[in-house]
Formats: C-alpha cells, structure tokens, sequence
C-alpha cells in the first residue's frame, strides 16, 4: 500500500513543538482529548542526536464488520516516535503495534522550520501493514482512513494547544 501522509503549519518553533512532544502531561491529555484510555507514558529516551517518545494506550478503532474477529472496536496499541536532529528541525520514524491483532501502522516523521523562519511544519506519512491472509490488504485500506483521521486530529489537536 502506498504510504499517505497529513501537514500542518504552527505558529510555533520546532524547539516549542518538541518541548511539548516530550511533555509527559501535555501528551496524556491530548491523547485523552482525542479518545484515548489508560494512556500509560514511558520515559523520553535522549542520546545524542535521538529523542525517543514511547507510550500505550487504549483508542478507539472504526473495524469493518468483516475485521471484527481480529480487531477490537477499543485496541490497545503501543508507539514509539524515533526523533533524529536534521539541520534545524526532525526526521524520524512512528511505528504503532496494536496489541492482540496483526496490525502495525508505521510512518515518517518531518519537524522543520518553516522557510520564513516564523513557525514549523510537522509532517506525518502513514502506511498500515495488516498480516492476515487473504482480507489483510482489505483491512490496511479501511483502516488507513482512520489513521489518516487521527493524524489529522493530533496536529490539529497541536495546532490548537500549543502557545505560540
């Protein structure tokens, strides 16, 4: 499946953006704002040039009717977002298992400066690879537009919540 990817533009640096990334009480109520349970935050990994965001969480999924038997409507899922220092900003990979079901959804993250030096830009591409024999690629392509939304969600979610 070809991967997908949403953008927003904040009024904000991409120092402001990765402080509030890495904040353990900003992260559990957006996640919580956007329908997430028993969001369960580890500790932000820094080494070097690498910042690494880990946390589980329960969230709401739209299942198809025929992917009930291997989707849970409330899933709990587990993700790492894998930060790497590119010039003035990000590039980095997310990658989400959900627990129980043979579903990861994965993607590339951009944080970088906007070309007027007055906010930044956060990138998100999403691909989901669900390893089902037969409907797996039926289930990727409805699930994909779920994924899609909740990205949409979150950069709005950040786009609102983060003072410039």
């Amino acid at each position: 499946m070809m991967s997908q990817s949403r953008k927003a533009v904040y009024p904000f640096s991409v120092e402001t953006a990765m402080q509030y990334f890495t904040d353990a009480d900003y992260t559990r109520t957006k996640y919580a704002a956007l329908g997430a349970e028993d969001v369960n935050l580890k500790p932000v990994e820094k080494s070097g040039s690498t910042v690494i965001v880990s946390n589980e969480r329960s969230v709401p999924v739209e299942v198809p009717s025929f992917a009930k038997k291997f989707i849970s409507p409330m899933s709990k899922v587990s993700q790492k977002d894998t930060y790497e220092t590119s010039g003035q900003g990000y590039q980095g990979n997310w990658r989400i298992d959900m627990k129980g079901a043979p579903v990861v959804a994965s993607g590339k993250i951009s944080l970088m400066p906007t070309a007027d030096g007055k906010g930044c830009e956060h990138e998100v591409s999403a691909d989901i690879d669900v390893s089902v024999p037969l409907v797996g690629k039926k289930i990727a392509a409805a699930l994909i537009g779920d994924t899609l939304d909740a990205i949409e969600a979150e950069l709005a979610y950040n786009k609102a919540n983060i003072p410039a």
